[in-house]
This record gives structure tokens, sequence and C-alpha cells, in this order.
């Protein structure tokens, strides 16, 4: 929960963390939240209900053509509706006066298709975005004016789609499993949990949800996980370590070390083939799978601004989905860019008994490639949700 000092406090486990608020992550995520409200409205309008769009997987046409709906800057309303108000006054002229046979014309049909030229009694014509009549440039050598003396912000050219999901399947989840990776690997699920002398890796059930095995990871905090080749590789919060383990015996064969903080990790299953990895910050790593060799960086942004708090990972294709740490949202990145591609909001499937738990957010996601579909869960939830996203 966020302090009027914009300090947050998390309960964790018997453990208080404080982390300080960014009145711009704020903003940001407000602005994502309203996307998916302005989409889920304008798809119940248009005859679908909410749950259809946030529950039962709606419609993938709707929701992109509700996201092109709402790529206006607010900047530029003012001067568009200015605009339109204009025209509309002026077409409301010309249908009260009569036209006389000496009208003067545009000297394009281009000019006549981009602006309506509208005669007055006395045989002048006016066009809306005052472009030169054939007489008019003949006689001065002064510039035709705008209809705006200052240029309108440039609309965002890529806004996210709004995506939504319908529920296909529920197993049951440990509630004590405050989990950081999740990931599933030629039809084997693992799964990571956190916070100290709670730790672990384990490997699950994919059809029942059961723990198959579940090696503790002691005096550690561990973090996300991803599997490489025959190895998975674990992330451990503050310690500046990564363990890659044998993939069967959970036997450490090799330690890393890494500055900052380790949260979130995947490994592209396309494209550069690199490991992703996220600190808590609006910054993307890229990590070479072998070495652990840091590669580079990008910022993950939506217009413009920075998102902080990226957490779990997972890769799929050539892109990255992540949550955003202490909101409902999903969001696809494009890897190469850091831009938003698409937004979810899983909020309805926050299980009742964990809302009044600061700590119990939502925080895993694993692609399921046989099935295309995804399976998400959240820190001591007690299900995990198979979903069709659309």
């Amino acid at each position: 929960m966020v302090g009027l000092l914009g300090i947050v406090l998390i309960a964790v486990g018997g453990w208080l963390i404080l982390f300080s608020g960014n009145p711009e992550q704020s903003q940001v995520v407000s602005e994502l939240e309203e996307l998916v409200e302005e989409a889920n409205t304008d798809a119940t309008g248009s005859g679908s209900s909410d749950a259809d769009v946030s529950a039962a997987g709606g419609s993938d046409v709707g929701a992109s053509e509700t996201a092109e709906v709402t790529t206006d800057v607010p900047a530029s309303t003012e001067t568009t509706n200015s605009a339109e108000e204009a025209e509309t006054n002026d077409e409301a002229d010309v249908d009260s006066e009569t036209p006389t046979t000496d009208a003067v014309t545009t000297t394009s049909e281009a000019a006549a298709t981009t602006s309506e030229a509208v005669t007055t009694t006395s045989g002048e014509a006016v066009a809306t975005t005052a472009a030169p009549t054939t007489s008019e440039a003949a006689a001065t050598t002064t510039p035709p004016t705008t209809s705006t003396t200052t240029e309108p912000a440039e609309p965002p050219t890529d806004t996210p789609r709004v995506a939504s999901f319908e529920i296909l399947e529920t197993l049951p989840h440990d509630t004590s499993a405050f989990t950081q990776g999740f990931e599933i690997s030629n039809g084997r699920l693992f799964e990571s949990t956190g916070l100290f002398d709670r730790s672990s890796i384990r490997e699950l059930d994919l059809a029942t949800g059961e723990i198959i095995r579940n090696v503790a990871v002691p005096e550690l905090f561990a973090e996300g996980l991803t599997i490489v080749g025959d190895d998975v590789i674990q992330l451990t919060w503050r310690a500046g370590q990564a363990f890659r383990y044998d993939l069967d015996t959970f036997q450490i064969e090799e330690t890393y070390t890494y500055e900052g903080e380790g949260w979130g990790l995947c490994l592209a299953s396309q494209g550069s083939g690199n490991l992703v990895m996220s600190d808590g910050s609006s910054q993307l790593e890229f990590r070479n799978p072998d070495t652990f060799e840091s590669l580079g960086f990008v910022d993950v942004t939506f217009n413009g601004s920075p998102i902080e708090n990226i957490n779990e990972l997972e890769c799929v294709g050539d892109t990255v989905w992540a949550n955003i740490w202490l909101t409902s949202l999903i969001i696809e990145i494009d890897p190469a860019t850091g831009d938003v591609i698409t937004v979810l909001d899983i909020d309805e499937l926050r299980p009742e008994s964990t809302r009044n738990d600061s700590g119990a957010v939502w925080n895993g996601i694993a692609f399921d490639e046989a099935s295309n579909n995804f399976l998400l869960t959240g820190k001591n939830w007690p299900t995990i949700y198979r979903v069709n996203i659309g």
C-alpha cells in the first residue's frame, strides 16, 4: 500500500518490506489501467459483457479495435474538437446560404477533397483550411493562414492491444508457495519460491498441480527461474547469485554472480536466444545463457514513460510477457524496442482469500507451447489457472 509520503509497506511472510513509491510509475500504471477500462467499456457498449472481455475470452478483433480507438493524446483533444466544430459551423453556413454561379473554385481536386469551400452570397469562397483560390493566388503574395497557430501533439503510433482471457481449467496450488518463477518445459512444470528460510526449487505435476520434487534453497531469498537445455537457472533477490541446476536432479552445477537485484528470468526461444532478466526496475537485461555474461539492456516504456517493477517474465516466441509487481496487469513487451504491445488485466482471477494480503500478489506466468495457452498463479494463491489469452 502507498502512503502519503510515497512509501510502500508490504507484509511478506512475516517480513515488512519498505519500497519508495514513484509518482511517475503510478501515472503510467493508471494510464494502462484506463486503457483496459476504456476497451472494456467500449466492448460492453457494443454488445459484449464485462465477463466476456475479462473472463470469457472476448474477441480478438474487438480488443484490437478498441485499442485503436483510444490512441488520441489528451494534449491534442482541444485542437481537434475546435477544428471539428469550425467545420460543422461552416457546413451549416453552406446549407443556409444560396451559392451563386460565380463562386471561386480551388486550384486542385485534392484541395476540394480535404477542405470544403464555403460560398457566400457575395460570391467569395473561403476554405476551412484557408486553401488559396485561383483568383486569390494571383492577386496576393500573402501566404495562406492555417486553422491553428500551433502544431497538435503527435498521437502515439502504437497503442497496445487490450487482450482478454478465458479460463479453461483450474488446478490446486500450494498456499505456502511464495511464487517467484513459473515455467513449463517439455510437458513439465517448474516453480521457484521465495522468502528467507522458505525458498525452494520444485517440480509440479502439470496435470494435477501436485508437488513432485522440492529442494530447499537455504539462507537465501530465491527469485525467478528458467529452463536452459537440460539445466534450470534460478535467481536470488539481493544475494547477487544465480544457480545453475541439473534439471533432473536439482544438483547445483555452477554459480554465477551479478550486480543488483534478481527478479524475473526467461530464455528467448526465438531471435537472440539470450536470457532476459528483470531487476524490479524498468529495464530488461540480456545475458548469455551459457556464461551468464551481461550483453545489454532495454528500457520498457509506455507512451515514452518507463514502466518500473517489471517482475516475473515469460518468453513466448519473439516477445516477453511480464507482470507489473503490485498490480494485476500483464504486459507483452517487444524486447528489441522495450515497447508494450499488449496489456491484460487479470484482477478477476485473484482469489478472495488473498485480497487482504498485500504480499499475495499475482506472480506466476508459464506458457504451455503444447496447448498454446498459459498457466497463471500468484504468491500463496490456492489456485493455478489455465487460460487462453486472446
